[in-house]
């Protein structure tokens, strides 16, 4: 019988990439191609959503030609994209109505609707980083959305913008997953919540039918079927298989995204959140999830507000090098959990000279990720361990000071996209799937203690001072 192969897409915030795994979920083949981040205002980030388009496309034509495989070789695919970006177009020409308006994106945070049970309905908290804030602003502000018939607008999750287009079918829909971030959907009930519709104005919108993440969803304009659309943080979640709840699973990109196992919603997550994290016709299964929003995007910042393009050809010696590199108090997007501030400029403290602020901001992201595990201890059986994936994590000097902050075991493993793998394990669910990882135990580090408790001394009163 001749060999089946999985391709994968992971539309990222950096990049869209297309892979393909065999039959043991051994990688092939794979491209990328970067997109570009647009910054037109302050608090306005965004995508331009036909070059997004045809990134994806170019990587899928690339992966799949230069391998030589017959036809029918590749049997299913799957699609993972960045949760809570809303895109706008006309249904009737398939033509956009403005930019991808991206999660890091907050320019409607005087918007956003605090309803008392929001927690509990959607899992989420009042945010601008999640959807219902940024589709009541395109109603709103954009000319191009006003003047199109309701009946062929569409204004919706990203991922539905992107079966929409990259299926033969041209499906309005959506999974479960990229449906929650918009905080307009119900986790329990699997459906759009009419009181929160109601809250925004938005009665009147047609939001896409929703399917689970393992579905039938149609095919690809090369015909192959598309049977998993899911999130790129929940799909990364699977990247060694079934989750572990006694792990604590953080892939680090654009942001950093926390994920435990759960067995249910809890009744107060605050301030993280209940997350779903896949569905099937059967069965859910739910996370508590923390976010960093300034991880690679603080990373991008820094290269292009300091002019220091060599900062990833010189970070692993500089992170070896640097004994005192001051702190850094990291709000590029907005602070994520626990803090949850749309809007908090970065502020460097006892950090002189371009270098020292380099390891300053990386060491703003661990310190970032040890104020959620301290928060996620408070509220669930404490992990046993970390496993840490994404480009970030292989620095190793990054998990071992992980691993002496957290005081816990660090595994990382040599596949840094999660993702892409994630989406190859819910489309193939082999049972012998495993991999030797890099092992971080914990170590005495008092310098580095130093640093965080004077970085969340001062986090704290930088945070107050914004209330």
């Amino acid at each position: 019988m001749s060999e089946h192969f999985y391709l994968t897409i992971d539309q990222g915030g950096h990049a869209s990439r297309a892979s393909l795994f065999d039959h043991s979920l051994t990688l092939v083949n794979q491209a990328a191609c970067d997109i570009q981040t647009l910054r037109p205002k302050a608090c306005h980030v965004e995508h331009d959503p036909q070059a997004l388009l045809q990134s994806i496309n170019t990587a899928i034509e690339q992966t799949v030609s230069t391998t030589g495989l017959p036809s029918g070789a590749i049997i299913v695919a799957g699609i993972a994209c960045q949760r809570s970006s809303i895109a706008c177009w006309d249904r009737s020409t398939s033509q956009p109505l403005s930019n991808i308006i991206s999660w890091q994106d907050t320019r409607a945070s005087e918007s956003v609707i605090s309803q008392k049970d929001l927690s509990e309905i959607t899992g989420l908290r009042p945010s601008a980083h999640y959807g219902a804030s940024k589709i009541q602003w395109c109603t709103q502000h954009l000319s191009d959305v006003k003047n199109t018939p309701s009946s062929e607008l569409a204004i919706a999750p990203l991922m539905s913008y992107l079966l929409f287009n990259l299926l033969q079918e041209v499906p309005y829909t959506s999974d479960p997953i990229n449906a929650s971030r918009t905080n307009l959907f119900n986790i329990h009930t699997n459906a759009w919540q009419q009181s929160l519709l109601t809250d925004y104005g938005l009665t009147t919108l047609q939001l896409p039918t929703i399917h689970p993440c393992q579905h039938n969803w149609g095919r690809l304009h090369n015909g192959t079927p598309l049977n998993i659309a899911t999130g790129d943080q929940s799909a990364a979640l699977f990247s060694l298989g079934p989750p572990k709840p006694e792990n604590l699973y953080i892939n680090m990109g654009t942001g950093c995204f926390l994920q435990q196992v759960i067995p249910k919603p809890l009744n107060n997550p605050d301030p993280l959140l209940n997350s779903l994290a896949m569905s099937t016709e059967q069965d859910k299964i739910f996370v508590l999830e923390g976010t960093v929003n300034g991880a690679g995007s603080a990373i991008d910042w820094f290269i292009k507000d300091r002019s220091y393009p060599e900062f990833f050809d010189t970070i692993a010696l500089l992170l070896t090098q640097q004994v005192n590199p001051g702190i850094c108090l990291n709000g590029i997007s907005g602070l994520g959990s626990p803090d949850w501030k749309p809007a908090f400029t970065p502020v460097f403290i006892d950090s002189t000279g371009i270098n020292n602020q380099a390891v300053a901001l990386l060491e703003s992201i661990l310190f970032l990720l040890q104020r959620n595990i301290d928060a996620f201890s408070s509220k669930i059986e404490p992990a046993q361990n970390i496993i840490l994936s994404g480009g970030f994590s292989q620095q190793n000097s990054i998990c071992q000071r992980l691993s002496d902050l957290s005081q816990k075991r660090v595994y990382r493993y040599s596949d840094a996209e999660a993702t892409s793998r994630g989406l190859a394990y819910l489309l193939n669910p082999i049972d012998k799937y495993s991999f030797k990882p890099c092992i971080f135990s914990p170590k005495k580090n008092t310098a580095l203690m130093s640093r965080y408790q004077k970085w969340t001394t001062a986090m704290h009163i930088h945070t107050k001072q914004m209330i």
